[in-house]
């Protein structure tokens, strides 16, 4: 036996009002996020190159994600502003994409010209990519930690650390510190960050996270800034995290802990006289390190933010966090994502789950003991927007989950518009479009009166299942108990 309860969305809109030409996001100095942002999951290669583009073209969105346009600390470098790496690559050309696809690899390295007209080919192949799809902005790929290479043969990124120079003009003066001193130790290794589920290189270069608290996150702004200078509207940031406790994080620590306590508090809840006496592998201190590591992963990501600020003005730049501290769920104790979003300073999240696309989530909390939390594909957005975060979070996704049923599209889009969330359309050629426009238009068609930050619907949804066993009293109760609130606040409902 079961009680299910329902209720219809009802979306209340003024008249059709004709969207500017240009977005408003554009425009709107930080006000708003871009809405429409659309994942590409297929490379273009020559021969699929044409029909894709016109796919893109024919519903434009807000930011696209291009797959072979990657900002890339060391290799493998992307096709748009690779760092340098120990081969020159010599690039051929298109006739309609430039800087599109290598040509040959020799040896050698570029030289502070050759990589300056490197630079030059990334901001032309920025503009081929949005004239063709209709675009209004472009938004690469970039991993907030990864260094790759191996240090005593000083290959990949080891060999750009050592020629630094020649490419000062870009990322400024060279660290006085080793790459190797900006990896992140980690503590439940007791050991550097090495990426265990890739195999080493060939060369026997291996992938290491970087340590947000280091040198690395000032290059990796420098890198941004590139991408900011060759027109690129925003970056889509993966794996921003932190998991360290090397000297650097030790001292940002004690600074984070001085914010946070005074001497006198630090005394009581933790026994400890001086904050120097503040250890961050100190078992104590379990809640307050995950904060203080999600405070680190936000400066990293606000240092980027603002590189790409510098170049095309406050508010003009985005970023999109992956994998984030946007979620919540009993196994994330101290991720407090408002103030991660505060810190950081960006309004779009994302997260991605395979577990995402079965509707529902199994976290493990413990031996034998697991959380499942059932999936509306915008729990954190709209828990995010009821904490008044300054971060839009958007629909959970799954690399193509989203293209894999037109209802789970459909579901994703109709939510975003009526919690004035944003839609991250995940896009693969395979998916039909016919699916896309209906939303791309209205959306269109009404973007102004959907810049208000709040969501427009004026009737709620109750939709919920409760198994009776035995005695259905309990289950009465939570029933009653949401529809005495919703009545209080006067929210139309059904059942």
């Amino acid at each position: 036996m079961a009680l299910i309860g329902f209720a219809m969305v009802c979306l209340v809109f003024p008249a059709h009002t004709q969207a500017e030409q240009k977005p408003l996001w554009l425009s709107a100095a930080g006000q708003q996020p871009p809405r429409l942002y659309l994942f590409w999951q297929a490379g273009w290669t020559p021969k699929t190159k044409p029909e894709h583009v016109r796919l893109v073209s024919q519903n434009p969105p807000d930011l696209f994600q291009y797959p072979t346009h990657e900002l890339s600390s060391g290799l493998p470098h992307g096709s748009m502003c690779p760092a340098p790496a120990e081969h020159k690559i010599r690039w051929s050309y298109e006739k309609d994409e430039p800087g599109a696809k290598p040509a040959d690899a020799k040896p050698a390295w570029w030289t502070t010209e050759e990589y300056a007209r490197r630079v030059a080919d990334g901001a032309d192949a920025v503009k081929w990519v949005m004239q063709q799809t209709g675009a209004h902005g472009l938004a690469p790929y970039v991993c907030a930690v990864k260094i790759e290479g191996e240090r005593d043969k000083r290959l990949r990124f080891w060999a750009f650390y050592d020629r630094w120079d020649l490419y000062k003009q870009w990322f400024g003066p060279k660290p006085s510190s080793d790459p190797w001193d900006w990896v992140q130790f980690r503590p439940d290794y007791n050991a550097k960050s090495t990426w265990g589920f890739y195999k080493p290189a060939d060369d026997g270069s291996r992938i290491h996270s970087g340590c947000p608290n280091s040198p690395f996150s000032a290059y990796l702004a420098s890198l941004v800034k590139i991408g900011a200078q060759s027109g690129l509207r925003a970056v889509f940031v993966d794996n921003p995290g932190c998991n360290c406790v090397c000297p650097r994080c030790q001292a940002a620590w004690q600074d984070f802990l001085r914010r946070r306590f005074t001497k006198e508090d630090l005394k009581k809840c933790f026994d400890l006289a001086d904050y120097a006496d503040a250890k961050l592998t100190d078992k104590r201190f379990e809640i307050e390190r995950k904060r203080f590591w999600g405070h680190s992963a936000g400066k990293h990501l606000a240092r980027l933010r603002e590189a790409g600020e510098s170049v095309l003005g406050k508010g003009n730049f985005w970023i999109c966090p992956n994998g984030t501290p946007i979620e919540f769920v009993p196994s994330s104790p101290g991720c407090d994502a408002v103030e991660w979003a505060k810190v950081g300073g960006f309004q779009l999240g994302s997260r991605e789950n395979n577990r995402m696309s079965e509707g529902f989530e199994r976290t493990r909390l413990g031996k034998n003991l697991y959380f499942n939390a059932t999936n509306d594909l915008i729990l954190g957005h709209k828990m995010m927007r009821g904490l008044s975060s300054p971060a839009w979070a958007a629909p959970l996704r799954s690399h193509e989950f989203l293209g894999r049923d037109e209802g789970f599209y459909n579901l994703a889009a109709a939510e975003m518009l009526t919690f004035d969330g944003i839609l991250c359309d995940t896009g693969a050629p395979w998916f039909p479009t016919a699916a896309r426009k209906p939303f791309y238009d209205f959306y269109r068609a009404h973007e102004p009166l959907l810049r208000s930050g709040q969501s427009v619907a004026e009737v709620g949804v109750l939709c919920f299942t409760n198994e009776l066993h035995l005695d259905p009293a309990d289950s009465v109760r939570e029933v009653r108990l949401v529809t005495d609130w919703l009545t209080e606040a006067h929210v139309l409902w059904d059942a």
